[in-house]
């Protein structure tokens, strides 16, 4: 008879420092989405939603993502603590919908990368672009079914390689401040509804994703 521990499978966990980096990926990873939330809301509205968002929707999602994952360290995460909750039909739905987002954003998100490789090399057009998406797509699959360990690795140093651009136009624009960020606070001549409404929805998508990581959690 083999003895449990030949036949358990090895868990691969990623260490702390990499898994700072990945949670931030999956939370506030890059500039997608705040350049639409500008000019939807203004700039005043725009950072007035990056300023009290954290306190209503980050830390309080974080929060119950971190009590749940204590509670029931089980591979699977917010998936099966839906199941376990409401059942199996909307435990399905929670990783169907899941999946779904993932593969359409994942999707989404390559377009984006290259459509701004488009301003560096204009060459890269109908089926250049395409292909340079799905060589995306295809790279970043093959560093996921690698492992968390390699994400991990692969994700900071990708956020180290955004952080460095991020920073210096932080520092260039500190250093040529001549007016109030906060001004004007909502577009000129925009309905209430669109300026409150579709800023809301943005900020809430760009601060969502805490609960990504219990999947991992065991």
């Amino acid at each position: 008879m083999t003895s449990p521990a030949t036949t358990q499978s090895i868990v691969r966990k990623a260490s702390l420092f990499y898994f700072v980096f990945v949670m931030f990926s999956y939370t506030t990873g890059g500039p997608f989405g705040v350049e639409d939330q500008v000019v939807a809301s203004g700039p005043g509205m725009t950072l007035i939603y990056h300023l009290v968002l954290p306190f209503f929707w980050c830390i309080p999602v974080s929060l119950v993502s971190a009590e749940l994952t204590c509670a029931m360290p089980v591979e699977g995460g917010f998936y099966r603590w839906t199941r376990a909750a409401f059942g199996d039909f909307w435990g399905f739905l929670a990783g169907w919908w899941n999946w779904s987002a993932s593969f359409l954003l994942g999707g989404a998100y390559a377009v984006l990368f290259t459509d701004y490789l488009v301003f560096y090399f204009p060459q890269l057009t109908g089926w250049k672009h395409w292909l340079v998406s799905v060589a995306l797509i295809a790279v970043i699959t093959w560093i996921n079914i690698r492992g968390i360990q390699m994400v991990g690795k692969v994700a900071t140093a990708l956020e180290i390689f955004i952080f460095l651009p991020v920073i210096t136009m932080i520092v260039m624009g500190l250093a040529k401040w001549h007016h109030n960020p906060f001004v004007p606070i909502v577009p000129p001549n925009q309905p209430f509804s669109k300026v409150f409404g579709v800023g809301l929805a943005l900020g809430l998508w760009l601060y969502s994703g805490y609960e990504q990581l219990s999947t991992v959690a065991e």
